[in-house]
């Protein structure tokens, strides 16, 4: 019996902190790190930015669980918080202590870090204490995503271009998160459409940012063309058949989505080795979702 309650307890706070999701933040850090380094980065320097970016990610699913604790008592009883299986009060303590453990790990890397790391830490607070629906929710997850992948170029000096090149990545997670606003009601089949404008907008970004930067610019300029059609054929099969199941579906796949996104920077930035490397970590985070839900 105590084997079988550590184990139900380990579950929970797997669930808790969005285990299978950490992995899309581990390949925003290693694919800005490698772009930053041309390959050539300092391993102990890339291991300490995956574990600052693990800290806020992890952190911050923690303590949006507790912020949206009423609306999960009425639409996910069975999760950790709601369900009694964890402490909200805990939670809390666990959640915030790994934004602060992040911020200190970012000092280590010197002071340009600490202020994305900050900034990072800033805009987790401020999503997750809002109500997340709109425009502006959309744009603090895009953000966060934002910083994140800064914090990974963070240890070479940054100047504007080098802030212009994660605009995409932006830009998706801002489309996404408008998606997954509609996952648990599935009332406003018209938000496909602003959704469909905006992954327009990350493919017109991609090319217009990234085209000139690469030594593969035809087969990244497929690529890119081949995913938005892609895109815009399953958007279209949604509105079709726009139930909360679907909508669900369709977020796990733009979120699964993220680590191919950022191989094709890799790519961009004439790192192919890398990018297919990249992509191996879909595998740890398929076979867990299996076990462990996402959203």
């Amino acid at each position: 019996m105590p084997h079988m309650a550590n184990r139900t307890l380990t579950k929970a706070i797997l669930q808790l902190i969005r285990l299978p999701n950490g992995f899309s933040a581990i390949g925003n850090i290693v694919a800005a790190f490698f772009i930053a380094t041309q390959g050539h980065g300092d391993i102990a320097e890339l291991l300490t930015l995956i574990a600052i970016s693990l800290c806020f990610f992890h952190g911050g699913m923690v303590l949006n669980d507790c912020f949206d604790l009423n609306e999960d008592r009425r639409e996910r009883p069975e999760r950790p918080l709601p369900s009694g299986q964890l402490s909200v009060k805990w939670a809390f303590v666990g959640g915030a202590s790994l934004l602060l453990t992040g911020l200190a790990l970012s000092l280590s890397l010197g002071m340009q870090s600490f202020y994305i790391a900050l900034a990072l830490a800033i805009n987790v607070v401020a999503y997750d204490a809002i109500r997340h629906q709109g425009f502006v929710a959309a744009g603090l997850m895009g953000s966060c995503r934002y910083l994140n992948w800064l914090l990974g170029l963070s240890i070479i000096e940054l100047n504007a271009l080098w802030a212009l090149l994660p605009l995409p990545v932006f830009a998706y997670i801002f489309g996404l998160t408008l998606l997954s606003q509609q996952e648990t009601c599935a009332t406003n089949p018209k938000r496909l459409l602003t959704v469909a404008a905006v992954m327009t907008v990350v493919m017109l970004l991609l090319v217009t940012l990234w085209f000139g930067q690469t030594p593969h610019g035809y087969l990244f300029l497929a690529m890119t063309l081949s995913g938005w059609i892609i895109l815009m054929l399953r958007l279209k099969q949604l509105y079709n058949d726009f139930t909360p199941g679907a909508v669900k579906g369709m977020v796990i796949m733009l979120l699964m989505g993220i680590i191919p996104f950022d191989a094709l920077l890799l790519l961009a930035a004439g790192l192919p080795l890398a990018a297919l490397a990249l992509l191996l970590l879909m595998v740890p985070g398929k076979l867990i979702a299996k076990q462990l839900y996402m959203t």
